[in-house]
């Protein structure tokens, strides 16, 4: 597995994302920084957000490219496609008559 990370034009380290590549069949996995916070507010966010409250500050957060990783990740995901298997698959040919 290869790991590739891409820090946020802001320079905060709370925004980051990683990609984690699987170069034999061209999977990509991304993984996101989430802020720790104790298990009781976490559960209580939880269920504020199952009975539909929602945060004034939006329920998501944001990672913005770099300019000089936009080729890197576009040169990962171009891997990656090469690796993944065609989609669909050719059909089988049955026996002709």
């Amino acid at each position: 597995m290869e790991k590739h990370y891409f820090d946020c034009q802001c320079e905060c380290g709370e925004h980051f994302v990683r990609f984690v590549l699987d170069p034999k069949v061209g999977d990509v996995w991304t993984e996101v920084y989430l802020r720790p916070q104790p298990w009781p507010t976490r559960l209580w966010n939880a269920v504020a957000y199952v009975f539909g409250q929602r945060s004034a500050f939006g329920d998501f957060d944001c990672v913005f490219l770099k300019p000089e990783d936009r080729d890197r990740l576009q040169q990962l995901l171009a891997r990656a496609a090469r690796a993944a298997p065609k989609w669909p698959p050719a059909p089988l040919l049955g026996p002709t008559e």
